[in-house]
């Protein structure tokens, strides 16, 4: 019996058989994988958008908490020699400049107490005295919440809590802490005198913006053109930090009840509140727009958010190679006097 091989014919048939299968394989395995990398990404847009959304809600529904019972709430927060709100302070689409902030995105300043310590007798100075007098506030202790730890310090001894308010329920008034002894705080301005039973409360001052690419030093050297949404509470001395990547533009507008009648006015939505008339302490509700996208530009890519699509007072522009989501929401402020 006379044994016979494939002929050259068939091998080459059978060749460019294997190689169409191989490349039909081949191709649907990258399909694949660049379907499941977008759909990472839309996943981590989407998550991303909806923290930097509920960290900052979560803040401004405690917006005026021991600080909205002043009648007009100010005080020298961060030590440029004018006074600033109590409550809430916004910029709008901020310009260009030698800054930390994306060029034409909102900035929020949130301002609410935290850890209210109940003043327990009152002068004269004793070993266990607490009062507030004049330019003086004298605490038993500064572990304002018992849990052993000073409250009131860093382990360098420097004030970490360098702006406070002290109120009662019915009236309050905010206090910067310039010097300490002990237990002993001198404070500006003059607080007046407090009846036993007033609080004493070290404030949140937390501010929001989007960071412009610049100011993260090794992590910008990865990725220079990364936006993030940044919070940093100027109240306890801290440094920034990162609340998500990939969030494009911050919007606010700012809902205000002038005449108190409990409805927000026909004119009452604002930017800001530069003008004399649109104050912070007559703010009842926020509205904010927060933007996000997909962190790889990569061509075809569907935008869900269309060029003139407006934030706020803003249209948005296009971003071609990115895919973006807009999510927005409107939060009360709930401790409004």
């Amino acid at each position: 019996m006379k044994e016979r091989g494939f002929s050259l014919v068939e091998l080459i048939i059978a060749l460019g058989v294997s190689a169409v299968v191989l490349a039909m394989a081949v191709g649907v395995f990258q399909r694949q994988e660049r379907s499941y990398a977008v759909q990472n990404e839309i996943t981590e847009r989407q998550q991303n958008v909806r923290v930097a959304l509920d960290m900052l809600t979560r803040d401004l529904r405690m917006a005026g908490y021991a600080t909205g019972f002043q009648a007009n709430p100010a005080v020298d927060l961060d030590g440029d020699g004018a006074n600033d709100s109590v409550i809430i302070n916004a910029v709008d689409n901020i310009g260009p400049a030698a800054d930390d902030v994306a060029d034409g995105t909102d900035v929020v300043t949130i301002v609410y107490g935290r850890l209210p310590h109940e003043l327990r007798s009152g002068p004269p100075a004793t070993a266990s005295a607490e009062y507030v007098q004049g330019t003086n506030i004298v605490l038993a202790s500064c572990d304002l919440d018992g849990d052993g730890f000073d409250d009131l310090t860093d382990a360098g001894g420097v004030p970490a809590m360098p702006l406070g308010v002290v109120y009662d329920l019915s009236k309050g008034a905010a206090f910067r802490v310039t010097a300490r002894a002990g237990n002993t705080l001198t404070v500006s301005p003059n607080l007046g005198n407090w009846p036993v039973g007033a609080y004493v409360c070290p404030l949140n001052v937390v501010r929001y913006w989007i960071d412009n690419e610049n100011t993260q030093g090794a992590q910008d050297a990865l990725d220079p053109v990364m936006p993030r949404l940044m919070r940093q509470n100027l109240g306890r001395d801290l440094g920034p930090e990162t609340v998500a990547e990939n969030i494009t533009d911050l919007q606010l507008q700012y809902g205000l009840d002038r005449n108190h009648d409990g409805q927000i006015d026909a004119d009452g939505w604002v930017n800001d509140f530069t003008v004399a008339t649109d104050r912070p302490q007559d703010a009842v509700a926020v509205r904010v727009w927060v933007m996000g996208r997909n962190p790889t530009p990569r061509p075809g890519y569907v935008d869900q958010v269309a060029a003139g699509t407006t934030m706020g007072n803003v249209a948005v522009g296009a971003a071609p190679l990115y895919a973006r989501q807009i999510l927005e929401t409107e939060v009360r402020l709930r401790n409004r006097r």
